[in-house]
């Protein structure tokens, strides 16, 4: 029996022994921070409205993350940006929103870029954002805009498709008319052209685009008189528009008007912007050269 009585004594010692040990470690754990993940930390020290704060703090990722009123804040912006002619801007713009990735807003943001495009015109590359846009929604809006770019790449039967759909979404609309009738003098259907461009001034009298469209029927019906009062109602509602002057200045110089011409095409170089009205402005001062008797372009 004092063989076994030995071994129990000794299991005995060694167990005390260990808990001896283990507990020694705890307490110098105690001591020192323990490890655990970090999920993210700033790598600097965030500010305050007093300055440098000293302090850094863990920061979930999910902080970080743009909420829906972040987008559409950007989105609001892109916009600004498009309608004051900053379209390199509008475009960075327009691409962050998609970058950021929000499902029900995606559709902003392709329709954005497509009127980017089609204002460059790139009409292929502004059919893909549209088309890209109506995966999303199928909203008037786009559905108007790919119809006009349907019809400036002579797809007529699409561009007739996406404008009737987007005339029964949105019956009051007056661009939906506009571009209708801009498609059906493309096909020299002047009638119908007509009575679409006067419907659109029934919705709306000061869309300045009706106007001159109905310009355009008045010149492939012969009526040069006709054409020029309808282009001056055009520039009495978009006065800034530096395409309108163009259009006018250039028909003046067929009827022969030279100083109207001239007078017109001295304010496409005053109301032009060269950021998008570059191309414009270039051949107003070409022909204020000519019409000047320089006979030499660019001087």
């Amino acid at each position: 029996m004092r063989p076994r009585l030995l071994i129990v004594i000794a299991i005995g010692v060694i167990v005390v022994i260990l808990i001896g040990l283990f507990t020694s470690n705890l307490l110098q754990q105690g001591t020192q921070p323990t490890a655990s993940p970090q999920i993210a930390v700033s790598t600097q020290s965030p500010r305050s409205a007093d300055g440098p704060s000293t302090t850094v703090s863990p920061i979930s990722p999910l902080s970080a993350l743009p909420t829906p009123a972040d987008i559409t804040e950007i989105l609001t912006t892109s916009d600004q940006l498009f309608e004051a002619g900053e379209y390199e801007e509008a475009f960075a713009s327009y691409s962050q929103a998609i970058e950021i990735g929000q499902g029900n807003l995606l559709w902003r943001a392709h329709t954005g870029r497509g009127n980017i495009y089609s204002a460059w015109r790139r009409q292929p590359e502004a059919l893909e954002e549209y088309n890209r846009s109506l995966t999303y929604a199928r909203t008037p809006i786009t559905l108007v805009s790919r119809c006009n770019v349907h019809r400036l790449l002579h797809n007529y039967e699409q561009a007739i498709a996406d404008c009737d759909e987007a005339a029964s979404l949105d019956p009051d609309n007056p661009e939906i008319p506009v571009v209708l009738g801009s498609l059906f003098l493309d096909q020299g259907q002047l009638e119908e052209a007509r009575q679409e461009i006067e419907r659109a001034q029934i919705l709306d009298p000061l869309l300045a685009q009706a106007p001159y469209v109905l310009s355009l029927i008045d010149l492939a019906e012969g009526s040069g008189q006709q054409a020029v009062d309808n282009l001056t109602r055009a520039i009495e509602l978009s006065p800034d528009s530096a395409f309108f002057y163009w259009e006018r200045g250039f028909l003046y110089l067929g009827l022969g008007e030279i100083e109207k011409a001239r007078a017109d095409m001295e304010m496409v170089l005053t109301v032009g912007d060269p950021r998008h009205d570059g191309d414009t402005m270039l051949k107003a001062g070409t022909q204020l050269q000519f019409l000047q008797g320089t006979g030499e372009p660019g001087e």
